[in-house]
């Protein structure tokens, strides 16, 4: 009993007072039902008994109150991601399609929006320098545009490629089973975006399922259910030209390039309105001067 008044007293000297009222609740009852039972002379010891137990309610009722008011409410469930003004070396994804629309890739886009919902083509290859765009004009773009109903973007990588292109085509369509199936297994009008395709050689027995995938869909007959846009770096270019070479076939191209000073000057202007600072003009003619064509 000793220890116990000890770690009480312990706890309260701690701040711990949650932990003291908790220890005390069934300490007040228990010592009240034993005073009841057992000292039943003379008759005022009862009304220790009924003492402990109103100190056994208010402690009990303290400790309610202390726990009600620390109660933490349930976390939000996330909601969809919220664009960013500041990317850094990030691309822009689908979340920033709204804002990525007015920042100067409008020609480039309608351009590969319009191969890409031609019937009567079935590749269109999206070039360009690291760097350039690519991959935002991909996401924030094309695949914004078209909506998640309409399309399936795939990034590309060397290890277990057919897989993971199976497993994201399969997060939207999953009656597909297979890539063979395709593109003969599509029931309605869809574009596969193959983004960073310089990861992949034709060379390589694993990879050898996405090329033959791409074989398929540009010797099929028009109209094509499943068109493919595949982006890829400029130095990759003469690899996917042998590809095409050997199989016959000619895709539709379409060039992104370093966005001219002006546009980029304007770019960076909306960029800053929309984070609310404002930028000295040294260092935005030092980041033009590194990451856009010359006047």
């Amino acid at each position: 009993m000793i220890k116990r008044l000890q770690s009480i007293i312990y706890a309260i000297r701690r701040g711990q007072t949650n932990q003291a009222l908790a220890i005390f609740v069934p300490i007040l009852i228990a010592a009240g039902e034993y005073i009841r039972r057992e000292w039943k002379e003379p008759h005022w010891t009862l009304y220790v008994a009924y003492a402990a137990y109103g100190l056994a309610g208010l402690c009990f009722v303290r400790l309610a109150w202390r726990l009600w008011k620390v109660a933490a409410p349930p976390p939000e469930p996330p909601g969809n991601p919220a664009p960013s003004a500041i990317k850094g070396l990030l691309p822009w994804g689908l979340a920033d399609g709204e804002l990525f629309a007015s920042l100067g890739r409008r020609a480039e886009l309608q351009s590969v929006l319009d191969r890409a919902q031609n019937e009567q083509i079935p590749i269109t290859v999206v070039r360009g320098e690291s760097g350039a765009g690519k991959t935002s004009l991909l996401q924030a773009g094309l695949q914004y545009t078209l909506k998640k109903e309409n399309c399936v973007y795939w990034e590309a990588r060397p290890n277990n490629a057919p897989g993971e292109l199976l497993h994201a085509i399969r997060n939207q369509f999953p009656d597909i089973e297979s890539l063979d199936s395709l593109p003969s297994a599509s029931k309605g009008r869809w574009v596969l975006i193959m983004d960073q395709f310089e990861q992949l050689r034709p060379g390589r027995l694993e990879h050898r399922p996405v090329f033959q995938l791409l074989e398929r869909i540009a010797k099929e007959p028009a109209p094509h259910r499943l068109s493919v846009v595949v982006g890829l770096r400029r130095e990759y270019q003469a690899d996917w030209s042998d590809f095409e070479l050997a199989n016959g076939f000619r895709a539709e191209q379409v060039a992104v390039n370093l966005m001219p000073r002006p546009v980029a000057g304007d770019v960076i202007a909306t960029l800053a309105g929309k984070a609310g600072f404002a930028l000295e003009q040294e260092l935005v003619d030092n980041f033009l001067a590194n990451s856009s064509q010359g006047p």
